[in-house]
């Protein structure tokens, strides 16, 4: 996704070439002087398709091979949702016939739409919206789709928008989440940001028809910014204001700390960390 002009780009590269095969441009245009033009998402591929919401709001989806359009929608305006401070930066998620984008505003934290042509389905509960994506998990033999924002971590019935548990995380006007929710075991999530606000540990359980949510510890050792975590037997790797640090999941509990990297981004590879800094270095970190 990308920002030609006055326009929104999807753009599709041949992988050996660099030559673009395909361009699909739409009117749109966000900016701001920190963090300037442009989209801040990615495309979803799923079963030929694409799905791409752009940083105004504008969800698309294509054809993968050729980049024709097959529907457009706003979930922007079916949320009753403002503009947010650094625009719309979550990538949608599907699940069976349903995509779902973030929406954050009063009439929905999530817009779900039928698949094939783009119908609204459904709206899930009320909320200002952030900057970390829709996603999908399992729990319990329940499928949920978790959305990470301005008012904490929710999760709805991705079939109906139903609202299934909530855990609010506003504290001290916080709203700026950026990363996704981490699945740390069966009904478990970390959760993170920036900004002093550090990570969280939840764990999920239904009593008969309830849902609850238990907040197993919180600690300011973790402050993930705009970089995903790294979870590998029983600990999580994340830049805790840019510098590379190891926690327990269990307790939340440091094991080591060490090397500046600034707000960049890591993946596990095997037995080693790959990082690459926000300066634009990367390394292998054991």
């Amino acid at each position: 996704q990308e920002q030609h002009d006055e326009n929104e780009a999807v753009v599709c590269y041949d992988a050996d070439t660099g030559e673009a095969k395909w361009r699909f441009t739409y009117p749109a245009r966000f900016q701001e002087p920190t963090s300037g033009a442009g989209p801040r998402a990615t495309p979803t591929f799923h079963d030929g398709a694409l799905y791409c919401q752009g940083a105004t709001g504008t969800l698309v989806a294509l054809d993968a091979a050729t980049g024709k359009e097959r529907w457009r929608a706003d979930p922007k305006a079916d949320s009753g949702a403002k503009l947010p401070d650094w625009a719309f930066s979550g990538s949608p998620a599907v699940w069976n016939d349903v995509v779902i984008a973030a929406g954050g505003g009063p009439t929905g934290r999530l817009v779900g739409y039928d698949r094939a042509t783009g119908k609204k389905l459904w709206t899930g509960g009320s909320g200002k919206a952030a900057y970390s994506s829709p996603q999908v998990v399992e729990v319990a033999g329940t499928p949920m789709a978790l959305i990470f924002d301005a008012g904490g971590l929710a999760a709805f019935d991705p079939a109906t928008g139903a609202e299934l548990w909530t855990h609010t995380w506003p504290e001290g006007g916080q709203e700026i989440k950026c990363i996704q929710p981490n699945r740390v075991g069966p009904n478990s999530f970390l959760i993170g940001m920036g900004y002093g606000g550090g990570s969280r540990k939840l764990t999920v359980t239904k009593s008969g028809d309830k849902w609850e949510v238990k907040e197993d510890w919180r600690s300011t050792r973790l402050k993930p910014k705009f970089n995903d975590v790294a979870v590998k037997d029983g600990f999580v790797y994340g830049l805790d204001e840019g510098v590379l640090t190891c926690v327990e999941v269990k307790t939340g509990k440091p094991r080591w700390k060490d090397g500046r990297y600034g707000y960049g981004q890591l993946v596990l590879a095997g037995d080693h960390l790959v990082v690459l800094s926000d300066e634009g270095f990367a390394a292998v970190v054991a």
